[in-house]
């Protein structure tokens, strides 16, 4: 069932790589999903949860498992099946899978999940017949396939396209999955989520941070119209999808009062506001963060 495999990507995109800084040196061991620094030192309840990463420990037990986790990727990828090879994650790889008396070869490559192609290609030296069942995740509105440059359909069920074929040396399937930016609505029951959106592009989810739109994120909110630009970032943000939108700012008047009457005390005003995957905030110092943003 796709599902499974779904919440199983979103997990490893997001949380577990989250978990560790983009120097492999630091770790965090809770992962919020808000963080205002202030707060977290005059509050003891949480204590447990930290603006930027944490050194190694002398006995660590978290970042052994993200090892782990990363280390057994090959067992994630793939579901062997006597009767097919269900493709999980569209991560790099070569791999070789024993079918009857024959070895079915191939390699997964493509630049995913920052762009919308990936490309499976049979290396097998002898045909091999067997069935192919690549994931069709949910984010995904409109997958399309070729095998060879020519588009294939095939029998879909539980969020897997089958395709059954004699599979020869050179096959290439083009698996292009579109990444719109998606606006996240969470369930108004969970009241920290009323009234707020977060933002996804395939597989990643996005957050805002300080050192982008400055301190002070619960005073942004995103425009219920605004249009989504892509780009690639720079520095540590070198070859990653980052996303710009229009946004609402208030901007506090001069005044000292708690409150006041008739007045807001604030003025709105346009912003650009810059979404970062949310794997890689607190790796430029510490600052706020937050993924659940008012819609205006």
């Amino acid at each position: 069932d796709g599902h499974y495999a779904d919440v199983m990507e979103r997990a490893l995109y997001n949380t577990v790589l989250g978990g560790m800084a983009l120097d492999g040196k630091h770790f965090f061991y809770v992962n919020p999903l808000e963080v205002h620094p202030k707060t977290l030192s005059f509050n003891h309840i949480y204590d447990h949860v930290k603006p930027v990463r944490q050194r190694w420990f002398g006995c660590a037990c978290c970042p052994p498992n993200i090892a782990r986790v990363l280390t057994s990727l090959g067992h994630y990828i793939y579901t062997v099946r006597p009767d097919a090879l269900l493709i999980n994650l569209y991560v790099g790889n070569d791999v070789a899978i024993p079918v009857g008396d024959n070895i079915l070869q191939l390699r997964i490559s493509g630049n995913y999940p920052w762009h919308e192609q990936v490309k499976i290609e049979i290396t097998s030296p002898v045909p091999v017949t067997h069935t192919l069942a690549l994931r069709l995740p949910d984010w995904c509105a409109e997958p399309a396939v070729s095998l060879n440059g020519q588009a294939i359909t095939g029998e879909v069920s539980r969020g897997y396209l089958y395709l059954n074929r004699s599979w020869q040396e050179g096959d290439t399937l083009t698996l292009t999955l579109p990444m719109p930016v998606r606006r996240v609505y969470g369930n108004p029951q969970v009241r920290q989520q009323a009234g707020k959106v977060a933002l996804q592009r395939g597989p990643l989810i996005y957050c805002l941070e300080e050192a982008d739109n400055g301190a002070n994120l619960h005073n942004l909110s995103l425009r219920q119209d605004s249009a989504f630009r892509v780009f690639e970032g720079k520095g540590i943000f070198a070859h990653k999808m980052l996303i710009q939108a229009e946004g609402i700012g208030c901007q506090a008047k001069d005044t000292d009062a708690l409150w006041q009457y008739d007045h807001s005390p604030v003025e709105r005003q346009p912003r650009t506001l810059t979404f970062i995957p949310w794997f890689s905030w607190a790796n430029r110092g510490e600052g706020e963060m937050r993924i659940w943003v008012d819609e205006s």
